[in-house]
């Protein structure tokens, strides 16, 4: 009765024909097809019903399987979405399974031999890895090798041969800038498919990474005047310290839920480690077409605002993510809380409850930070 309704209302709004199959702009619908339509000169689309997430809610369809597939856009999350007779799935959401890896390097380029600021996101990744990875073990690759990345200093660059590795993180280095030949190989590096980096460094005002950002975004050219002052007056030692919030973005899904864990809502947050002025001016990055926002202060409901900080993005068109201050996950002097991550050599514990920001995950209170930062590069290895 409600199929014939149906196709008694679209004949009275568009004139159609109505044989076994319903045709819109068109009188021989395709027969495999119970509904065909035709855009009339290749110019309109379809919209489905367009609800916010608290009205796709109110319907609560239930596990009746007459309503298994239902359709909507979520105005909210800018998708669509349909019922699977137990939840709402998203199209947005991919697939959070690592496939296997075979021969993948990863370089950790770091400030000094010393290695005192190891990339974060190499070690959190690692610490999420061995307390709550989807592997039984550390060798993760096809060939029994395990994931572990190498680590050279800044003075081994003569050296080294950046596309010899699959993902590259650029640590620290706050008083150092980069030279036209790094500034060369890094832009060579990003711009090449399947190669990823993560840029975990400070003294953004310097010309060089400057030059490198403007290059690897396109669209736009950063000054020293687009970078602003984080956040927090450290992060470590001020209870107060206000955060950088995951904004509600569709393109950050899989940074919020990924094989590692899912971040709570509403506690998608994070504080600076330091009290320096490495954050970057929403106003300016919100100019560029290329730019995706993963955190920022002052957001008003999920999104940034003019006045707002940020303190991670990604380059849309490259597998480039920027992060401010250069360790903003980073355990400082503040670190109470259980202890469900592993213990890092410096800074206290990365990824257990680094500072008073860090949210809580589904893999425990706490655990927030290193499984954000563990499904970041888990988007990494599955996009390789």
């Amino acid at each position: 009765m409600k199929k014939y309704l149906f196709s008694v209302v679209l004949s009275i709004f568009f004139g159609i024909t109505t044989y076994a199959q319903v045709g819109i702009n068109t009188n021989v619908p395709n027969p495999k097809s119970v509904l065909d339509i035709l855009s009339k000169n290749n110019n309109t689309g379809v919209l489905f019903p367009r609800l916010t997430t608290a009205q796709r809610d109110a319907i609560s369809p239930g596990t009746d399987p007459a309503v298994g597939g239902l359709w909507i856009y979520n105005t909210d999350n800018k998708c669509y979405e349909f019922w699977n007779l137990t939840k709402w799935v998203s199209l947005c959401e991919e697939d959070t399974d690592i496939p296997p890896l075979s021969g993948v390097k990863l370089l950790s380029y770091e400030q000094d031999a010393t290695f005192t600021f190891a990339t974060p996101v190499f070690t959190d990744f690692f610490n999420s890895f061995d307390n709550f990875g989807p592997f039984p073990s550390s060798t993760i690759q096809t060939d029994g090798s395990s994931l572990v990345p190498e680590k050279r200093p800044y003075t081994d660059f003569a050296s080294l041969n950046f596309q010899d590795y699959n993902i590259i993180g650029v640590s620290y280095r706050p008083g150092l800038d980069l030279s036209a030949a790094e500034i060369t190989a890094l832009v060579t590096f990003a711009n090449t498919p399947g190669k990823h980096l993560y840029f975990f460094t400070e003294g953004f005002t310097q010309a060089g990474k400057l030059s490198l950002l403007t290059q690897l975004i396109g669209d736009i050219t950063l000054t020293a005047s687009d970078i602003v002052a984080s956040v927090g007056s450290n992060g470590d030692s001020n209870a107060a310290a206000p955060c950088f919030y995951i904004t509600t973005d569709p393109l950050n899904a899989s940074f919020i839920t990924g094989p590692f864990g899912t971040l709570q809502a509403g506690l998608h947050r994070f504080v600076d480690h330091a009290a320096s002025s490495n954050s970057f001016s929403y106003a300016k990055l919100s100019t560029s077409a290329n730019v995706q926002i993963i955190a920022a202060d002052g957001l008003v409901g999920g999104l940034p605002q003019a006045t707002s900080k940020v303190g991670a993005f990604k380059i849309k068109n490259k597998n480039v993510f920027v992060f401010a201050d250069g360790a903003p996950f980073f355990g400082g002097t503040n670190n109470s809380g259980p202890a469900c991550m592993t213990a890092s050599s410096v800074g206290g514990t990365r990824g257990r409850k680094p500072l008073k920001c860090d949210p809580v995950s589904s893999n425990g209170n706490n655990s927030g930070v290193g499984i954000f930062m563990a499904n970041v590069i888990a988007w990494s290895l599955k996009n390789l």
